[in-house]
This record gives structure tokens, C-alpha cells and sequence, in this order.
């Protein structure tokens, strides 16, 4: 290899798996360092792809999609959840029908998308009674959102509010047929049982994938008094987790091979544990817990999946460097100067230990230095900025979701203000009570320090005798509660966007 190739002509990825799904080369590109593709592929019981934002949940769907696609016989349908259902969340009171109708609401979604994907496949003379029985119980069942709570309400006895609904459409529930077993859930039993009873014999194997959950607009979802958004969100993933472990259930028992699967957030997911009593088995016995997390990324974040989830990425786009040696190569490409800190380190560093800090700092870089062929410790210092000021973002989406969100902004104010890159709840404390009327809106500090140390935006600090401090952050070491009895330390990108230090 005579001339190195620029770093514009490499191919990181982006921060959105479903454009990165768009790339040409995405299949070559797809690395699966931590086996989840395997996982997900070979064992049936697998539905959830549950990781912190930026972890590469998305990617994994589409790219176990796309391998699907290519096997005769298999038909998939991949859903953006956020788009999907709000329209109909929008006419369905979610929060004042009682629990069991919103389950059955979530199997009705699911059941509905995967019988018309199945009708749309399924043709042949030994299935035809059953095909002809499934289509006539879809269209028997495809019924608008008021006539669905209306029958909802008569039969189950839920709490619909139909004040909101058109003339035009409460002219039409006057005019629904009554069916003969007079409950919707039978109907969807119904529904249920001639699906199966088409997939029996179905010589094709379907695929749903539900993604971005947490991207449904709850505004639209009218909540009881004084439930936070996440608290919403929760309840109604909840639901939706429950029916898709039902329908899964019911595909595992007529031996289909076939699977709804969905993506679900780390956090979001956390916070449903305090809404269901199963929910926990279920995410435990049928998840995919993905997590980047290495003990190498102290040392030797070269020798971490990240690490090799970059150089694979850079052997991908490059012919001429795909027979160079991974090491040899890292070297190469990631400039370390004397007395400095490898680029790569210092990249990692300032993320939380994900695939989409590390592409979203490489990208800036090319970005700024198109013509450059080797990345320099000069380089990602240059562009730290930039890069700071997308974390925070990053970071605001993550806070945006906790039930305590607007206290914790404000308890970010107050560790900006402190000024300090190390710090302490007393010293924190004391000076929250110097300037108290800018800071009522902190509920509770110690509550926010412990959210922010979950989501790793501060870590425990403590120095020992040697001068040599242990640091601990959530995503790096695995800890979920912060000691208060040490210090605390602000993470590196965000000191710089506070402006509180390197």
C-alpha cells in the first residue's frame, strides 16, 4: 500500500439506523462484535432488542431484516411505531379504558398488521377455507376507533369519553350490528384463532418489527391527573409488551417460525418495571440486552468492540486496507503523538460507551478535515466543540423522558454555576442556598444526582492515597447508584459544554 486513502472515503456510519440501513453497504458494514445478531437469529424466544439510545438497536432489526430476505419463503413488514399508532391513539382514550381493553387494544394493532401481511402472501388450495375464514373475520373486524371503544364500552363496561367524536361518526356506532358473541374480545379471539389457523399451514415464514416506541407523541394521550409523560409511556409500553408476548406465544405454539419483534429503550424499559407484574420475566426471558460496555475502554479502547467496530467499519470501505493488520492498522489511521493520548481514547472518552458518540465525533471530523488521511490528537481537539454541544442534545432527549426531567435541567444549572469538575452533595448544597430563588425549581437534589449519575452524565470520584483517583461512571463499570459519601466528577464532554474546565 503506497498512498494512505482520505478519511472522507470512509464509511463510520450515522447516527440513525434507519439511514444507516439505507447504505448500500450496509451488510458489509454491520458488525457483531457482541453475538446479538446470532442470538436474535437463533433462538425463537428472542423479541425485545432492548439498549440505551445509541446502541445500535435499530441497526440489528434491519440488518436481521434484510438476512431474512434473502431465505425463500419469508415475509416481513418493519414498522415505525411512532407513526404508526398515533393516529389511532389520537380517537382512543387510552388512559380511561380499563387495563385488560388496553391490552386488547395492542393485540388488535399487532394481530391486524400481521393478518393483512399474511392475506397479502398466503395463497393455495389446501389453506383456502381458512384464508377465506381469516379474510372474512378481518373485514368483519376492521372497524373504526369509535365504533371499536363504543363496543368496548358496552361490553366490557369500560370508561370511554365519546364527547370529542364527530356527528357523522356517532351516526355510525347507532348503526353497528351487534355481533353474536357481543364482546370485541371474543372477536378477537376469533381473529386470533383463524390467523393461526392459516399460518398452520402457511409455507411462509412473517415477520413484524415494531421500532422507535418511545417516539409516540403522548400529547395526544389524555393522562390522569398527575401522571408525568414517563409515567404515561410506561403503562402504555407496558400494554404493548404484554400482547406482543401473547401473540409471540401463540406463533411458538403452532411451531410458525414466525415473530413480531420490537425495539425497546433501556430506560423506558426500566421505568415499566414499576407498571407490571410480569413485565420484568418477560423482558428478562425474552430480551436481547444490548451493551458495549468493556473494561478495555479504560486502557485500551482499541482493543474494545467499539475499537473493532471502527476498524471493521474502515476495512469495509477500503479494498486496500482490509489485508492490514487490525493493530497495524489502528495505528495508522489514529495518530498518537508523544506524551498525548491516543485520538481514539479521547473520542471514547467523551461519550457514554456507544456506537453513536464514537461515528457522531468521527463524522464531524471528516467533515472538517476532508482531505486529512490519518486522524490526529490536533484533529478531534479541534472539532471538541461541535461535538460537546450534540451531546448535550443527546443527553436532554435521555433527561426529557424522566419523571424529575425539569428539576434535573435545572440541577445541571446549578453544577455549571458551582463550577467545579469535582465536586461534592455538601459543597453542591451550600451553594444551591447562595442563590435559593434561582434554584427553587431543583425537587429534590440528591434524586437528580442520582439520575444524572444513572445516565452517566456525572460519575463517583475518589481519590486515593497514591493520588491516583478511582473514577466510576454508570455506563463504563456497570453501577446503578451513585455514593454520595465520595465525590462526584462531571463527564468530559459535558464539562466542556458548561465550560467548566478541559
Amino acid at each position: 500500500m503506497n498512498e494512505l486513502t482520505p478519511i472522507s472515503q470512509i464509511s463510520f456510519g450515522t447516527t440513525d439506523g434507519k439511514n444507516e440501513a439505507r447504505n448500500p453497504n450496509f451488510e458489509s458494514l454491520f458488525y457483531d462484535g457482541g453475538g446479538y445478531y446470532r442470538k436474535l437469529k437463533e433462538d425463537p424466544l428472542k423479541f425485545l432488542v432492548i439498549g440505551r439510545k445509541g446502541t445500535g438497536k435499530t441497526i440489528l432489526v434491519r440488518y436481521f431484516q434484510k438476512i431474512l430476505l434473502k431465505e425463500r419463503n419469508v415475509c416481513s413488514k418493519f414498522i415505525v411505531a411512532g407513526d404508526f399508532t398515533n393516529e389511532k391513539l389520537n380517537n382512543f382514550d387510552y388512559m380511561k379504558v380499563r387495563e385488560e381493553e388496553r391490552e386488547i387494544f395492542w393485540r388488535y394493532v399487532i394481530l391486524k398488521e400481521l393478518a393483512s401481511l399474511v392475506l397479502k402472501n398466503e395463497s393455495g388450495f389446501l389453506n383456502k377455507k381458512h384464508i377465506s375464514q381469516l379474510r372474512n373475520v378481518d373485514s368483519d373486524i376492521t372497524l373504526n376507533l369509535e365504533q371499536l371503544i363504543q363496543e368496548n364500552n358496552e361490553s366490557l363496561g369500560g370508561s370511554v369519553d365519546l364527547k370529542n367524536t364527530s356527528i357523522e361518526a356517532k351516526e355510525s356506532i347507532k348503526n353497528i350490528s351487534t355481533y353474536a358473541t357481543g364482546k370485541y374480545f371474543n372477536k378477537i379471539g376469533e381473529l386470533t384463532e383463524s390467523l393461526m389457523n392459516v399460518m398452520k399451514k402457511a409455507k411462509k415464514r412473517y415477520f413484524l418489527f415494531f421500532d422507535d416506541l418511545d417516539e409516540i407523541k403522548l400529547g395526544s394521550i389524555q393522562s390522569n391527573d398527575g401522571e408525568s409523560s414517563v409515567i404515561v409511556l410506561a403503562k402504555l409500553l407496558n400494554d404493548f409488551v404484554t400482547a406482543l408476548a401473547y401473540v409471540n406465544d401463540k406463533l411458538l405454539d403452532i411451531d410458525s417460525g414466525s415473530r413480531i419483534i420490537s425495539t425497546l429503550r433501556k430506560d423506558v424499559a426500566e421505568q415499566m418495571q414499576f407498571y407490571g407484574n410480569n413485565i420484568n420475566k418477560i423482558i428478562t426471558d425474552n430480551g436481547i440486552n444490548i451493551t458495549w460496555f468493556s473494561t478495555l475502554i479504560k486502557s485500551n479502547p482499541q482493543q474494545s468492540d467499539l475499537g473493532k467496530l471502527i476498524i471493521h467499519k474502515i476495512k469495509a470501505s477500503v479494498e486496500e486496507y482490509k489485508s492490514i493488520d487490525d493493530k497495524k492498522l489502528f495505528d495508522i489511521i489514529f495518530v498518537r503523538p508523544r506524551k498525548k493520548s491516543n485520538p481514539f481514547k479521547f473520542i471514547v472518552e467523551r461519550g457514554f460507551g456507544r456506537p453513536r458518540d464514537v461515528i457522531k465525533y468521527l463524522d464531524i471530523v471528516q467533515d472538517t478535515f476532508l482531505d486529512e488521511r490519518r486522524i490526529s490528537y490536533s484533529m478531534v481537539r479541534q472539532v471538541q466543540s461541535e461535538y460537546c454541544s450534540w451531546f448535550y442534545s443527546e443527553l436532554r432527549n435521555e433527561i426529557n423522558i424522566l419523571e424529575n426531567s425539569k428539576s434535573i435541567v435545572k440541577t445541571i444549572d446549578l453544577i455549571k454555576k458551582n463550577g467545579k469538575v469535582i465536586f461534592n452533595y455538601d459543597g453542591l448544597t451550600a451553594r444551591r442556598k447562595l442563590d435559593e430563588q434561582e434554584f427553587t425549581d431543583i425537587i429534590d437534589l440528591k434524586m437528580d444526582l442520582k439520575s444524572l449519575f444513572i445516565l452517566g452524565a456525572i460519575g463517583n470520584h475518589k481519590k486515593l492515597k497514591n493520588n491516583n483517583p478511582i473514577i466510576e461512571y454508570s455506563y463504563r463499570d456497570g453501577a446503578n447508584n451513585p455514593d454520595f459519601s465520595n465525590n462526584f466528577v462531571v463527564h468530559q464532554a459535558l464539562r466542556n459544554y458548561l465550560s467548566i474546565g478541559e
